[in-house]
C-alpha cells in the first residue's frame, strides 16, 4: 500500500496508475471516504467486496451522464423517466 497525500504533486498519477492496474484507492470526500475502482475491471470490483468484507450488497458507479447509466446498467420504464 502506498498513501500518497494531496499535497504530493504526483498523486493524481499515483492514483490513475493505480485505477488502471486494477487496484484501489481509498480518497476524502466532503462526508466521508470513498473507494474507488475501475468498475469496468471485474478483478477490481472483488478487491472492493474482499475489502469490505462483503459480496452481495451492490456498488455505488458514478457515471457522467444519463447516456453512460444506459452503457453500464439495466433500467426499468420508472427509473428511465
Amino acid at each position: 500500500m502506498k498513501i500518497v497525500s494531496a499535497h504530493d504533486s504526483d498523486w493524481i498519477v499515483v492514483a490513475t496508475e493505480k485505477l488502471k492496474t486494477g487496484g484501489i484507492v481509498i480518497h476524502p470526500t466532503d462526508t466521508a471516504y470513498g473507494i474507488a475502482v475501475d468498475a469496468t475491471n471485474r478483478t477490481a470490483i472483488n478487491k472492493v467486496f474482499a475489502f469490505k468484507k462483503r459480496n452481495c450488497k451492490p456498488l455505488i458507479m458514478v457515471v457522467k451522464d444519463i447516456h453512460q447509466t444506459h452503457e453500464y446498467s439495466r433500467m426499468n420504464n420508472i427509473a428511465d423517466q
